[in-house]
């Protein structure tokens, strides 16, 4: 596994990315509204994973690709901030 060291404003904490995973990153800041996916879900390019509410406005967090969720490092009703690592994807070969 490869890991990778995640730094906010309250504390430091590193994450295990699975190997042969890409990590999906909080686009922006807000608050996890829905989670609608588990690791080992298969996923399509353009599913939507999650849903993020900021100022009162949903924002998908939508697949890039085709795949299967590896690790989620988010839970609904966590806050978010831009480069939040939320979930890691194994593309389809």
């Amino acid at each position: 596994m490869i890991e990778r060291a995640e730094t906010t404003s309250q504390s430091t904490s590193t994450i295990e990315i699975p190997e042969g995973a890409d990590l999906i990153e909080a686009p922006l800041g807000g608050s996890v509204w829905k989670l609608l996916v588990e690791p080992g879900d298969e996923v399509a390019k353009g599913d939507v994973l999650a849903v993020i509410e900021e100022m009162k406005m949903e924002c998908p967090l939508e697949s890039p690709d085709d795949g299967s969720i590896a690790a989620l490092y988010i839970q609904e009703r966590q806050a978010v901030q831009p480069g939040t690592p939320m979930v890691a994807i194994r593309r389809s070969v």
